[in-house]
């Protein structure tokens, strides 16, 4: 999504930056009705003329949907301020998430593969007590 942004550009700003030409589109339709047997090939080869001209625009409108299919889905998802946030914000965004995901990668690595103690007390009324996890590094500095 971000590499169809420009720089302090939002979303709603690229939409309307790579949203197709309507006028070229409704020319090509208007074209396409307008075909009759004897004229068929030269109508077709104009029309292949016209397109093979706006592969920018076609390029474009490739990128116009893509991007709209990944703000709506972002915006199904509840990310309300796809639209309003510029490319900056979500990088940043997108920076966080990538940090919360490694944390929370680590966490659980030192949870499975961690050192935890325990002190249980024998008196019966005091509930014992957790520690840890611990990695292997900070169980050696303590010794």
């Amino acid at each position: 999504m971000v590499e169809f942004l420009q720089p302090k550009e939002n979303v709603q700003k690229a939409l309307k930056r790579l949203k197709p030409d309507p006028a070229s589109i409704s020319f090509q339709k208007i074209q396409t009705k307008k075909k009759n047997v004897r004229k068929r090939q030269k109508v077709d080869e104009t029309q292949e003329a016209e397109v093979g001209n706006h592969t920018e625009d076609k390029a474009a409108a490739e990128k116009f949907n893509e991007l709209m299919e990944i703000s709506t889905r972002l915006f199904e998802l509840k990310y309300l301020d796809v639209y309003e946030d510029n490319k900056e914000t979500i990088e940043y965004e997108i920076n966080q998430d990538e940090i919360r995901i490694q944390r929370a990668k680590e966490k659980e690595l030192l949870e499975k593969n961690g050192w935890a103690y325990k002190i249980e007390y024998t008196d019966g009324v005091t509930p014992s007590k957790e520690f840890g996890p611990f990695t292997a590094e900070q169980m050696e500095e303590w010794r």
